[in-house]
Order: C-alpha cells, then sequence, then structure tokens
C-alpha cells in the first residue's frame, strides 16, 4: 500500500471542506410535440392521463406502439367475443414487434394501456359505461364513469402522448342520408386535425362510402389504400366500387408517410386501409342487400343518431348468420398486425434520421443518446445565509435567502449537462409547484423524460441554514418522496443503462433499486459512480448482493468511515473528524479508502477545505476511460495485479459565497474530464475548476458553469 502526497494543483483556494454539502433530492414521461400555428389541433392535458408502466417505457425507449381504441370492447362485439377479440389483438401487436397501448376511461381517468382485470371489467359490465366520443369526455370524465373510446377520442389521446400509429376496425364516416341528416362521425373532423395514422379496413359498410371519402379529401386527410392496388374497402368487403386516391404496397412505404406527416408538422392524419383478407371477405353486393334492408327498417321505426349503427350492425349480424362478427374479428386482427409493423418500420426511420440530426435540448426526450445516466434526489434548496451572527436567544435574524435546484442527482445531471455531457436525470418529484420549478425552470437544458411526477406528492424541499461566513450551521430536508425512485421506474430506462458510458447512483435511492441498477450495469459492462449523500445512506449499497461491482465512490471523511465500519469493524479507528489534525485526516482518510479500495476500483474521498484522496491500483498519469476511435469511452480494465495507491491532492484557500453544490460539482467536473480520457491529475484539475465556480455562486449549479482552461 502507498501514500502520496501530491503537489498543490496550481495552488488552487481551499474548498473541499465544501464538498461535504451534498443535498438529497411521477410527470409520466411523455414527449412533447411541438404544434406549429394552426386553428385546431386535437390534444389533451396530461393531467388527466395515467399512461401504464409498460407503455411509458415504451415511450422513454422510443419503442414502437399502437393504440387501440375500446369502444370496440364496450360496444362493438358481444361478450365474450368482445375480450377474446380485445386481448388476441394486443398479443398481436406485441407478437409483431409494437407495444399495445388499449385506450379507456375507468371512473373518469383516461387510461392508456389498461391491465387485464380492467380489460375483462369493460367487457362485461355495460351499466355506467359510456361510448365516449370527443364531445362526450366532458361529461363521462366530470361524472366519474368508464367509456370505450371511439376512433375520434382515440386519436386525441394519441396525439397527446406522441403515438402516431392507431388501429381499429373501420372509421365512422357519413350516414347515408347525411347530406340532409348532417350526420357526420366526429372521426372524420378530428382526423382533419390530428397528425395520426389510422390502420383501418376503411369505413364501415352502413355508411355512404362515397361521401366519407369526399369529406376526408376536404379535411385534407391522405387516404391510401393498402396493397397493390386503389379499392378502397368497405370493411366487411374488399371493395367498395371506390377507389382511394394513393395505395401503398408495404409497411414501409406506409411508414415513410407517416414519418413525413410527423416532421413536417402537417395538422391532418393519415388513413391506411387494409382490405380485409381474402377468406373472410363477404361480397359487396350481399351487403350492400342487407344494409339496405337495415336502414329501411331503422328508418320506418325512427331510430336515428347514435343508435343508428349498433341497430344496423345488429341486423348485419343476424342476416349473415354471425358471419359478420367472424369477419369483424379477422379484420380487426389484420389490421393489428399490420398497424404494428408500421409501427416497427416507423421507429426505425425515426432512429435513421435521429443518427444524421441533433435535436436541440429540452424537457422531452433528445434525440442524442444519453452518455451518463444519473438516478438520483432532485430537490428544491432553499439557501438561508445569515447576515449576522447566529444567536440562539429566539431571535429573528437578517439573512438573505435564494431558491435553486438542488439534489445530489439533479446537481450532478445539471452540472454535466453545462460541462457538455448529455446526462439523463432519473428521479421523481410532486405534482406542486416545487416539482414544476424543478422540471421547469432548472432542468430546461437537460432530457428530463426519466423524471416522474407523482400524483399528490410532495416534492423533495432542503432548507439551509449558513452562517455569515458561508459555513453550513444546520439543514432539514422533505425528502419522502425520494422513495418513488423504484426498480419498476428505472427499468423504462433499460436499453438507455445499457447503452451509456458511465452511470451515477446517489445515496437517496433504495437499496433495492440500487441492486437492480448494480446487477444491470455489470451485466452490460457499464460503470457504476456511487455518491453517498450523507451518512446514514452512505452504507446503502453494501446491504445489496452486488455492492462490489462498483467502479467509482464518493465519500466525504464521515461517510468514508461509515462505510468501511458496515465492511469491517474490526479494522476501522473511529475519530471525531473536527478533532483531528489535518495530516490525521489525510492519513486516516488513506488508510480507510485503502480499506474500500480492496473492493472498490476507485476510491474518491473529499477531506473538506484539506482536499481529496484518490484511491485505486493505476498511477496518477493514467485515466479511467479509454476512448474507442468511434468517440465512446470504455473503462479501462482492471490493473487487479497492481498494489493500491493513496494520493492525496490538497486544496488551497477559497472564499466561498456558498458551498452548497460544490462537491457535485466536484464530481462533475472529474467525470465530464474522465468520460474525455483524461489523466487523473487532469481529471482533479478540472473537478476543482467545477468546484471553484459553485462556491463564487448562491446557487449549488450556476449558470457559467464551467471548466477554465488552466484548470484542464
Amino acid at each position: 500500500m502507498k501514500f502520496f502526497l501530491q503537489q498543490p494543483l496550481d495552488r488552487l483556494p481551499r474548498l473541499l471542506g465544501y464538498l461535504s454539502s451534498k443535498q438529497k433530492g411521477y410527470i409520466h414521461a411523455l414527449p412533447q410535440r411541438r404544434h406549429s400555428s394552426i386553428i385546431r389541433q386535437s390534444s389533451m392535458n396530461h393531467e388527466f392521463i395515467d399512461v401504464s408502466d409498460e407503455v411509458r417505457c415504451a415511450l422513454l425507449e422510443k419503442k414502437p406502439i399502437v393504440t387501440l381504441e375500446s369502444a370496440i370492447i364496450t360496444h362493438g362485439m358481444p361478450h365474450p367475443t368482445n375480450v377474446e377479440t380485445a386481448f388476441q389483438v394486443q398479443n398481436i401487436v406485441r407478437q409483431n414487434g409494437a407495444t399495445p397501448a388499449t385506450i379507456a376511461i375507468v371512473k373518469g381517468r383516461i387510461k392508456v394501456g389498461i391491465d387485464d382485470e380492467t380489460l375483462l371489467h369493460l367487457g362485461e359490465v355495460k351499466e355506467n359505461t359510456y361510448k365516449t366520443s370527443y364531445r362526450d369526455l366532458p361529461f363521462v370524465l366530470s361524472q366519474k364513469m368508464n367509456g370505450g373510446t371511439t376512433v375520434s377520442t382515440t386519436l386525441a389521446v394519441s396525439n397527446s402522448i406522441g403515438v402516431p400509429v392507431m388501429v381499429t376496425g373501420g372509421i365512422g364516416g357519413v350516414h347515408r342520408g347525411g347530406e340532409t341528416t348532417m350526420d357526420v362521425s366526429a372521426d372524420l373532423i378530428e382526423l382533419g386535425c390530428t397528425p395520426v395514422g389510422v390502420v383501418c379496413s376503411g369505413a364501415k359498410s352502413i355508411l355512404d362510402i362515397e361521401r366519407t371519402l369526399e369529406y376526408l379529401e376536404t379535411q385534407g386527410v391522405l387516404v391510401a389504400t393498402f396493397g397493390s392496388n386503389k379499392d378502397f374497402p368497405a370493411f366487411y368487403s374488399r371493395k367498395s366500387g371506390f377507389s382511394s386516391p394513393y395505395n401503398v404496397k408495404t409497411t414501409e412505404e406506409a411508414a415513410k408517410l407517416l414519418d413525413i406527416m410527423r416532421h413536417s408538422e402537417l395538422r391532418s392524419g393519415i388513413v391506411i386501409a387494409v382490405p380485409v383478407p381474402e377468406s373472410n371477405s363477404i361480397p359487396s353486393d350481399e351487403m350492400e342487400d342487407i344494409i339496405k334492408n337495415a336502414v329501411q327498417e331503422a328508418n320506418q321505426k325512427g331510430i336515428k343518431g347514435k343508435d343508428i349503427t349498433p341497430y344496423i350492425l345488429s341486423h348485419v349480424a343476424k342476416s349473415t348468420e354471425g358471419r359478420s362478427l367472424s369477419t369483424n374479428v379477422a379484420l380487426i386482427q389484420n389490421n393489428a398486425a399490420v398497424g404494428a409493423k408500421i409501427a416497427v418500420d416507423l421507429s426505425e426511420l425515426c432512429l435513421t434520421r435521429s443518427t444524421h440530426n441533433t435535436m436541440p435540448r429540452g424537457n422531452g426526450p433528445t434525440e442524442k443518446k444519453p452518455n451518463v445516466v444519473v438516478i438520483g434526489g432532485a430537490v428544491v434548496d432553499h439557501i438561508t445565509k445569515l447576515s449576522e451572527p447566529y444567536k440562539a436567544d429566539g431571535r429573528s435574524h437578517l439573512a438573505h435567502i435564494v431558491q435553486s435546484g438542488g439534489g445530489v442527482g439533479r446537481n450532478m445531471a445539471d452540472a454535466l449537462g453545462r460541462l457538455g455531457a448529455w446526462p439523463l436525470l432519473v428521479s421523481a418529484v410532486g405534482d406542486d409547484l416545487a416539482g414544476l420549478y424543478i422540471r421547469r425552470d432548472t432542468l430546461a437544458h437537460l432530457d428530463t423524460s426519466g423524471v416522474r411526477v407523482v400524483p399528490g406528492g410532495r416534492t423533495a424541499v432542503y432548507t439551509l441554514l449558513l452562517t455569515s461566513e458561508g459555513d453550513c450551521h444546520t439543514g432539514a430536508g422533505d425528502m419522502e418522496i425520494l422513495g418513488n425512485i423504484s426498480t419498476d421506474m428505472v427499468q423504462c430506462h433499460k436499453t438507455t443503462l445499457a447503452s451509456s458510458a458511465l452511470v451515477v447512483l446517489d445515496g437517496n435511492v433504495p437499496v433495492e433499486t440500487i441492486n437492480y441498477v448494480l446487477q444491470q450495469c455489470h451485466a452490460s459492462q457499464v460503470p457504476v459512480w456511487f455518491e453517498p449523500t450523507d451518512i446514514h445512506k452512505a452504507a446503502k449499497p453494501l446491504q445489496t448482493d452486488s455492492w462490489m461491482t462498483i467502479d467509482f465512490v464518493s465519500p466525504n471523511f464521515n461517510e468514508l468511515s461509515i462505510m468501511c465500519k458496515a465492511l469491517s469493524s474490526d479494522k476501522c479507528h473511529f475519530f471525531d473528524y473536527l478533532d483531528l489534525s489535518d495530516e490525521d485526516v489525510v492519513k486516516e482518510a488513506q488508510y480507510l479508502a485503502s480499506l474500500l479500495g480492496e473492493h472498490v476500483r476507485t476510491v474518491i474521498a473529499t477531506l473538506g477545505h484539506r482536499g481529496i484522496v484518490i484511491c485505486r491500483r493505476e498511477d496518477a498519469d493514467e485515466p479511467f476511460f479509454l476512448i474507442s476511435s468511434d468517440g465512446h469511452a470504455k473503462r479501462l480494465p482492471h490493473q487487479s495485479s497492481r498494489s493500491l495507491q493513496a494520493r492525496f491532492y490538497p486544496a488551497p484557500v477559497c472564499q466561498p459565497v456558498s458551498v452548497s453544490g460544490a462537491g457535485d460539482c466536484w464530481n462533475a467536473g472529474f467525470i465530464s474530464a474522465a468520460l474525455q480520457g483524461k489523466t487523473e491529475i487532469s481529471c482533479v484539475k478540472a473537478g476543482f475548476s467545477a468546484a471553484l465556480c459553485s462556491l463564487a455562486a448562491t446557487s449549488a449549479v450556476p449558470l457559467n458553469l464551467e471548466i477554465t482552461q488552466k484548470q484542464r
């Protein structure tokens, strides 16, 4: 074991005494679509939408998704065929590489992705279940009813969550006699103002198909038949006697249409009309005779409005002796397969596009893949610096109070982003003003698709009281919400974890989640950095089965002592940190770091104003990462045969404005340099430089955070 005393780095100010100040810190991570200045474009407030874990994960990972309407479950088919078909359709979507997102209304909440129990309930219970078109939403939601969504409602929700592919049996249209009754389905209106592609078997045969096509043209909706010709299908029949303006022969061609629709920001949708399979088709002449008789009967009985479609469909089912139902099942299954393949092809097109274009940063998922994933606390810091000496006599003190973004995870992600990295922050905030402040005002430059907003939750808040000299007097925090950083939440980012250069965990993360992340990263050979956050959380990784896979750990002296005590209490010496001389603190830190360094590849111990100790087996002029020819950073191979070396880097004097966040900025500076393949000495210099910026500002991570050329 070798101990080293490094020379001062360009006589930097004393600052690492302030690195022990580390604060702790569900929006359904939905992609934000940009909207042009248009008259109307259907979209909905996410406040009323609940997205299932499966769908949310697919959204975050940018996987192909297909939305499915639920009126076919609640009103379109008899039980149990409705439920059986719904399950079959979802499975077909999955088998073809996409994620199904059945949209329904349950007790006044719009659900995107429903579980099996809910699907069964919607299919069985008709009482208090409403066939919900776009116009019906306010009533159904306000009355907390259940609802089966029609094409129009499903379109609006699909657009709101950023899913461009929807599958249904057939769209609504202009009813027969609609030229006098003005009975036109809201589906056509929504298609005219919602940029989503609908995969269907045309319009239902009971409608006036010619006028439906004319209306779609007027609304600016592109209609294309899927196949070798332009014959527009009539739901039960492959041919309606009318033609689509266009046809697409493959799912790739259809995907290109949707890709152009999305990226040119057109306001209208696209209809991909898929003919029913030949073996299940009912001759159009036969269907026309049946429908005419049904319409005539309905007129004689005075059946109108929304009651006419169920009546005619019932008449058709009886007249075809059930063939119409089997045809309905077959066509929706076929549409699901085609729609899923289109979604997969569209996803690949978008991925190809993202390799040629770098999108601006923002609060939604960025096109550039993150190279660092930071999992940890996002907190609102209230920093109170006294303007006069503290007196414990009950008086009110004059002070300067500043609100800023805090939390170790948030701080490190914020700092990494300002230093040129592409971090993804995974955290949890409440649906309150504090949560809005964190997302909108402190993280506008980051990919925050991993920040989940917990309904009814309180965003973490930390209050720090500084003396008039800038030293920490006391602090208090409400961190309960950070328990929501669960394994399920992190699972949504499994692909991103596996492809990143480094994953950072802070001590706010629950033990179960830490264990999951360590296992996933070990399997993918991705290094993990653990920042203990405080003494009560420092030993969390040691409660897992995978803690020895950690590559970096950055405790302060007290946190290092706690970790070593948990690891090997018989080898630890315990002193009051404040009672030790500077020389003794350094020696003890080197000893403790060497104990932990037997199991963790790199130990970075912060020692307050004294400096830092780095313990590893490599020399000071060696890097932590190797940079490949394509620019990717890979962890340096482990030098297990070498002896451990513990080097001390002293930090000269500075006058801090605020100590909050300095340690997190130091870590970010160090990481940003390490990921560029810099040597240990260069990484330490970069860390000091970033920390100096933080110490000179009131906020934990200053807007002008940088690593000066002198310190590189």
